[in-house]
Parts: C-alpha cells; structure tokens; sequence
C-alpha cells in the first residue's frame, strides 16, 4: 500500500501569491532527505506538493520536513514572518481516498463522514468545502459517502461541477457485500476507508457490469474515465 500526502500553504494569501513550481527542486530535496527510503515519489505543482510513502510518516518527521523546506529554500523562509515565525508554513491537504490515473493526476476525490444526521444538504456543504481548497482541475467525481447514503458529483470536461449531485447511492449494499469478506466488526471511520477503498479497486479492476451501482456509475463515465487508475488511501496525521 502507498500512503500519500499532499500539503498547501497554511496562508490563503500566500498560497494565491507563491507559485510552488518555482521551488520545486528545494521541496524534493526536502523531502527526499526527510523519508529518504521510504520516498516512492514526489510532485510539486503550483498550489500544493504531493509525495507518496511506502509506510507511515510520524509526527517527528512531518514536522522535520517543515523545517527542512525553510532551512534550504531562503525565498520560502521569508514567509515565516506571516506564520510568527514558525517553520511550519504548510498544513496538510487531505481526503479520505484518492483516485488517481498513470500521470499522477487526481480524477476523483472520496470523503467519508460517519455522521448521524447525513442527508443530500449535508453532503453538498462538505462538496461546498471541498472545492474552497485547492482541487485540481484534474477532478472529475467527488464522492462524499457516511455508512448508509453516499452522493457523487460529476463534472464534465470545460464545466464547474453542479450544485446538485449527478447520483445518490444506497452504501448498505454496498458494506454488507464487503463487511463479512474484510472480517469487521464495528464500522468506524478507518474500517469504512479500507471497505470503500477496496469496492474502488475491485470497480476498476474487475469491473462487474451486472451490479446494479456500477450501471449507474457507467452512466457518468466512471470506468471508461478510471481506466489503469490506482486507489490512495490517505493517512490521517
């Protein structure tokens, strides 16, 4: 399994100002010294940097990399006044799950949140939420799922996404399938990733064209548009 991780800069200001690009080389060099063998990848683009583990990173070392960005990178380091000077100028860029294709480009983001009141409002403030961070414009699906409803957003190229959701789907069919075959017990927030992270990589893997969901995912392109696509599951830190 990969762990991925993706941070933005904390100040929205400084965000719109600084282009990451241009400093590219300095943040993977950062973060090749922090993780070191662990490293699969890294990327930076002009709002946020990615990279990818193959275990866990722990505190000490997020926090090391945070300084070690502004100890190499002096036009970087300058942003410290606006954050009291802390070293800690990024702050994390998470999803629950992340599907991304071959050039490391996200195309759809999963949220999943085990409320008790969970309903189609509910669902579009957090859509809401998500699309004031950074989001690539790579996205084509957002996925905001608890253990009984889940709603998709899909987007067409050229186009903003859509107030209202293009589909709602019943998860119960979708846990009771699963539930007894990963072995779970209590369904919280880390049983219910690794349930719909695995029912992701089943639909692109073997994609079963009977299953009533997945017919309604064909009708918005979801196969056809994740096609050698890999499923990240984002740790929480």
């Amino acid at each position: 399994m990969e762990y991925s991780y993706s941070y933005i800069l904390k100040n929205s200001i400084n965000r719109e100002k600084t282009d990451l690009r241009l400093h590219k080389e300095n943040i993977k060099n950062a973060v090749n010294k922090i993780f070191d063998k662990k490293l699969i990848k890294v990327y930076v683009y002009k709002n946020n940097f990615e990279y990818s583990l193959s275990s866990e990173a722990d505190g000490i070392e997020l926090r090391n990399l945070g300084k070690e960005i502004v100890k190499i990178d002096k036009d970087l380091s300058l942003l410290k006044k606006d954050y009291g000077y802390s070293t800690q100028l990024f702050i994390r860029n998470r999803y629950d799950i992340l599907i991304k294709n071959e050039c490391e480009e996200a195309i759809a983001i999963v949220e999943i949140k085990c409320m008790k009141k969970f309903n189609n409002n509910s669902a579009i403030k957090i859509k809401n939420d998500i699309l004031n961070k950074v989001v690539s414009n790579t996205v084509k699906y957002i996925f905001i799922f608890n253990n009984d409803n889940g709603y998709v957003w899909y987007k067409d190229p050229q186009k903003a996404f859509d107030v209202n959701y293009s589909l709602e789907i019943n998860m119960k069919h979708i846990i009771n399938k699963y539930v007894e075959k990963l072995n779970f017990g209590l369904l919280n927030h880390n049983n219910l990733e690794l349930i719909y992270s695995q029912w992701f990589n089943d639909i692109i893997n073997s994609f079963d064209k009977n299953d009533s969901i997945n017919k309604d995912l064909n009708k918005i392109d979801f196969l056809k548009n994740t096609i050698d696509c890999k499923v990240l599951v984002e740790e929480m830190q």
